[in-house]
């Protein structure tokens, strides 16, 4: 059976994402993924999961709004992850290309993410997508 990728909505579907994506975001608990993405979902957060055979392989968290500096409709990519028993197998690059692809029929004239600057391996896989480097990102914790 061909991998699928559908929209994650209902708490159990997190439940089911939480141990990959725990993988990306280690500083959380799979209930603690469940409680902040459910209020991310309200927010305009979507999830999607690429699945085979009822296993989650990669998902891609994203929401979209509108941008000054990208001139209209942006697409953000918050969280792009494939299971490290996945990867090598093309999941990120197809969940990636279905996520462009939403874009363009959602209207937006761009695509964006964020990478840590440690990330090389990320680094390279989205250069090999087509995205490049364009802006530092600042941020500031305010504890």
């Amino acid at each position: 059976m061909a991998p699928t990728i559908q929209f994650v909505t209902t708490r159990d579907d997190l439940q089911r994402c939480a141990g990959v994506m725990l993988e990306l975001r280690p500083h959380l608990t799979a209930e603690g993924f469940v409680e902040q993405t459910t209020l991310q979902l309200l927010e305009g957060y979507q999830l999607v999961s690429l699945e085979n055979d009822g296993q989650v392989l990669a998902l891609a968290g994203f929401r979209i709004y509108h941008m000054l500096v990208s001139g209209g409709k942006t697409l953000y990519i918050d969280d792009l992850v494939t299971a490290a028993s996945a990867r090598s197998q093309a999941y990120g690059s197809r969940l990636i290309q279905w996520v462009e692809e939403y874009a363009r029929a959602e209207g937006c004239v761009r695509l964006t993410l964020d990478s840590g600057v440690d990330n090389s391996r990320a680094h390279k896989f989205y250069s090999r997508e087509g995205l490049k480097i364009s802006a530092f990102h600042f941020g500031k914790s305010l504890d």
